[in-house]
């Protein structure tokens, strides 16, 4: 605990929360975009010092920030057996707050990319079992076209009981902007996967909307040796959200696209750490 501690607090003193710090401007249900240094936050208690390498269980899910009157409940079923959970457009509006408390033994880290009305952070949540090691969000430089808003990734690392390292990339990608503006964004992990030897997830919604921007995101996750998971009988027809691994086995998978709880099918991974 004494070491996680210190990782996480490092974060804050290479990022101090500073009072009356500048806010940038945006627009439509971007109210306003916090320094870095004002854009995580993590609360939760894990019950495990490390995560089992012969069963992780993840979820991949862009929330819709609980729009739909059944996340709850298919949050909750799903979270009751993720190890890991990969979340985009979280938010911590009360209603979905109340939702993340209902989990337990669970740590929760946000990455926030904006500020709606009322100050409620969006973002990027990523959730785990085990202690979190390292959590760092990374944004892009790069804004949307209308709402001028940012994207984020979140990294974040785990013990495995079989003493590897689980490092761990939350993204949710550019979406109105060019194929060279999301490999950017992708590639802002990129030191992180450098300075890493174990198993590497990369996942989350990388809206990736058109052939060229999931052949890229292929090309440049071939070069970590880093695979795509692929789903028989996927006929989605934009392939946004996805999962890219190395270093680990999949002993299930499945695509849920009948979810009721967000606008996007959820994807549900056990990996096995060899």
């Amino acid at each position: 605990m004494q070491l996680r501690n210190l990782i996480l607090i490092a974060t804050f003193l290479i990022s101090p929360f500073a009072i009356g710090s500048e806010y940038e401007d945006c627009s439509w249900k971007c109210k306003k975009i916090p320094p870095l240094s004002e854009s995580y936050e993590f609360w939760g208690s894990p019950q495990s010092t490390h995560l089992d390498a012969n069963s992780i269980n993840l979820l991949v899910w862009n929330v819709y920030k609980g729009r739909e009157d059944q996340f709850e409940r298919e949050f909750t079923e799903f979270m009751d057996r993720a190890d890991i959970a990969v979340l985009q457009e979280a938010t911590l509006s009360s209603q979905m707050s109340d939702t993340y408390n209902k989990t337990q033994g669970v740590e929760f880290h946000l990455a926030v990319s904006f500020l709606m009305k009322r100050n409620v952070p969006t973002g990027n949540i990523t959730t785990s079992r085990a202690i979190t090691e390292i959590a760092q969000p990374l944004r892009t430089v790069d804004r949307e076209p209308f709402s001028k808003s940012p994207k984020m990734n979140l990294v974040t690392r785990y013990s495995l009981s079989n003493g590897q390292k689980l490092l761990v990339i939350n993204i949710h990608g550019i979406n109105f902007r060019d194929t060279d503006r999301l490999k950017a964004q992708i590639e802002l992990a990129k030191s992180y996967m450098d300075a890493h030897d174990g198993p590497i997830v990369y996942a989350g919604d990388f809206n990736t909307k058109n052939e060229e921007k999931l052949e890229m995101a292929d090309r440049w996750m071939e070069s970590y040796g880093m695979e795509r998971l692929k789903f028989d009988g996927d006929n989605r027809r934009k392939k946004l959200d996805n999962v890219y691994f190395r270093g680990l086995e999949v002993r299930d998978k499945q695509l849920l696209t009948n979810v009721e709880g967000s606008d996007h099918p959820a994807i549900t991974v056990e990996f096995l750490a060899p």
